[in-house]
């Protein structure tokens, strides 16, 4: 698990430590997809912008 960030009215709001996404891919990407100016890399051998999808579901560990 990775941190996330928190979205609200195209602005990032916060930060979400150890959370995971779950979706269909090609629902995800077949709709609006925001690209961001950035990238980083990702597990050592992937270097990716953030994107801004609908259709995926969001948890975390609760707790703090």
């Amino acid at each position: 698990m990775l941190l996330g960030y928190k979205v609200e009215r195209g602005k990032i709001v916060g930060r979400v430590k150890d959370t995971m996404i779950a979706g269909n891919i090609m629902n995800a990407l077949s709709g609006d997809v925001v690209v961001g100016n950035d990238t980083r890399w990702v597990g050592g051998n992937l270097r990716t912008p953030s994107l801004l999808c609908d259709g995926v579901s969001v948890s975390s560990k609760g707790g703090d």
